[in-house]
């Protein structure tokens, strides 16, 4: 919550600005919803902290353009635009200030309403934390590689924090007044079918274009990448082109079979490496800590520390998950303690649960040996499905089993099966 005020003038006087504001209540003193009308007879009161424009699905006019800008002189404001990407904008809507796609920009609306004149200038301000050497390496590195338009490829173990440095890359860089725009590579062919790859370049022009999950592009579809990106980026005068920002969980170097070497070389000029969790040594123990913190703001209660042997139990984790996983797990451990610091024996030891212990000292032997199984096939489980795209045939090549016993497996840990398309 913050002390910031926000006013939402609608241009269209369109209904569905009710869950735009509401959503903004959450996070504002207060957020109001006026016409134009309205908010230019208002013109002479103190303005808010933060002015939205909203367009709905529609496309300003030049007279509404100019209406905008003379009315939030002298104010922080954004345009705001629902439904598809626009294609074609005026250069100075993507020009600074920049515009917000509801609800896609959700998360970043919500951090502009919190903090509309603050401009993070490092890696942490955006989540990016860390204190071991390795760690603050990648992240040196990584604001450096923000200073350039030059293509850069992200590489990292599942929950290592790609997505974050992306945005970081993006927002400490002369970009960052234009658009961040996600491009999911497993379903860039289902773009491209539908139309709508090009107004996701489009979208992110004077800004970042981010292709995540490289690895999931198949032989096909990676031609397709490099063909669509050589083609969208002849439509467009050089300056105006997004900066193409890459990640991958996999090492896609030129040497490794099954990933065209000229898209690789094209989308890695530079290229950075983030570390493993378990190779950053006591930053588990940091990250834990603040998640905790974090957990006990947003509840309204006091935060505790954790116990000794739970900081053991940390440590000797190894965190195939990396920092996803460990807020996951944090997240768990707040919910279940209940004395003054978090224990092992409220929460259990990562990666198993709660299972082998109890208040009372252990559990009997096939109590303990069926729920610890339990446990670990739920976790498997999801991070199976996480890495096959929810494929299940893919998923099952990659588990070294038959698809129907892997059904039965999701639908025993009440898991949705994807249809078959």
């Amino acid at each position: 919550m913050t002390d910031q005020s926000v006013t939402i003038v609608s241009f269209n006087n369109s209904e569905r600005t009710d869950a735009l504001q509401t959503a903004l209540s959450e996070s504002a003193a207060s957020c109001e919803v006026l016409s134009c009308e309205q908010w230019l007879s208002d013109a002479a009161k103190n303005g808010p902290s933060a002015l939205l424009f909203y367009f709905g699905r529609g496309m300003p006019a030049p007279q509404d353009i100019n209406k905008m800008r003379h009315m939030a002189a002298g104010q922080k404001w954004r345009a705001v635009f629902e439904g598809p990407r626009p294609t074609k904008l005026p250069k100075s809507l993507l020009l600074p200030p920049r515009y917000f796609l509801w609800p896609e920009d959700r998360e970043e609306l919500v951090d502009w309403v919190e903090a509309p004149g603050h401009s993070p200038k490092r890696a942490a301000d955006f989540g990016l934390l860390g204190q071991s050497d390795l760690f603050q390496s990648a992240t040196s590195t990584l604001t450096h590689f923000a200073r350039c338009d030059a293509p850069l490829l992200l590489m990292g173990e599942t929950g290592s924090g790609k997505s974050i440095a992306a945005r970081v890359a993006h927002h400490l860089s002369p970009r960052a007044s234009g658009r961040f725009v996600t491009l999911q590579c497993g379903r860039f062919t289902q773009e491209l079918g539908h139309n709508q790859a090009g107004s996701l370049f489009a979208g992110a022009q004077v800004g970042t274009l981010f292709l995540n999950d490289l690895e999931d592009l198949d032989p096909v579809g990676q031609i397709e990448l490099l063909n669509w990106l050589q083609a969208e980026s002849q439509l467009v005068p050089p300056e105006d082109a997004p900066r193409i920002i890459a990640a991958s969980r996999q090492d896609l170097s030129a040497d490794c079979a099954g990933f065209r070497a000229d898209l690789y070389y094209r989308l890695a000029v530079l290229t950075l490496r983030l570390p493993a969790l378990k190779d950053r040594g006591d930053d588990v123990l940091h990250l834990a800590q603040h998640f905790v913190d974090k957990f006990a703001r947003q509840s309204g209660t006091t935060s505790k520390p954790m116990s000794d042997a739970f900081r053991k139990a940390l440590k000797a984790y190894d965190w195939p998950g990396n920092v996803r996983e460990l807020e996951n797990f944090m997240n768990r451990a707040w919910v279940l303690s209940r004395g003054s610091k978090i224990a092992v024996q409220d929460t259990g030891v990562p990666g198993i649960g709660a299972h082998t212990c109890c208040n009372d000292g252990v559990r009997p032997y096939h109590e303990t040996r069926e729920a610890t199984l339990r446990a670990f096939e739920t976790v498997y489980l999801e991070k199976l499905m996480h890495v096959s795209g929810g494929n299940v045939t893919r998923a099952a090549e990659l588990a070294g089993t038959e698809r129907r016993s892997l059904g039965r497996m999701l639908k025993r840990n009440a898991m949705q099966i994807p249809a078959t398309p």
